[in-house]
């Protein structure tokens, strides 16, 4: 068998987050975090003994979130700001002047969506729920 023939046998899909300006973020959009810039106070790092920043200028850090924090559904825009949705119903409010936003794919979201959204969670609980029912029957009738 051929590298070519296992491709064409099983054909996947390949989607990818494009980083979005601020102004081009629409309501309805998945959008997600890409990275998010805090700010701190110069004596966080300044020491008594040592001060090597001068206290009037902060210090910013850049950082990139965990995957699972996204992706969210915009909700509405007020520029600096959006406010957005997490699958888990919660909701959140994003200053682009401290992150950077990339459109994600309306398959994915929708997915990922569906999968963490409250009703699906209470969902798998009944049915494990279920499950543990259905396995202590077949238990009693074998005894």
């Amino acid at each position: 068998m051929t590298h070519a023939s296992t491709v064409s046998e099983t054909p996947f899909n390949t989607d990818v987050a494009r980083m979005t300006a601020p102004e081009d973020v629409r309501v309805g959009d998945y959008i997600a975090l890409l990275t998010e810039t805090c700010q701190y106070p110069t004596f966080f790092w300044n020491t008594l003994d040592n001060n090597v920043l001068p206290p009037e200028d902060p210090v910013l850090i850049k950082y990139k979130p965990h995957p699972d924090d996204g992706p969210y559904k915009v909700l509405s825009v007020c520029l600096p700001f959006v406010f957005v949705e997490q699958p888990n119903g919660c909701t959140r409010i994003f200053d682009v002047r401290q992150c950077e936003l990339a459109r994600v794919s309306d398959d994915f979201a929708r997915m990922v969506f569906k999968r963490r959204s409250p009703s699906s969670e209470g969902k798998s609980k009944k049915n494990s729920g279920k499950e543990r029912r259905k396995k202590s029957k077949r238990r009693k009738k074998r005894k």
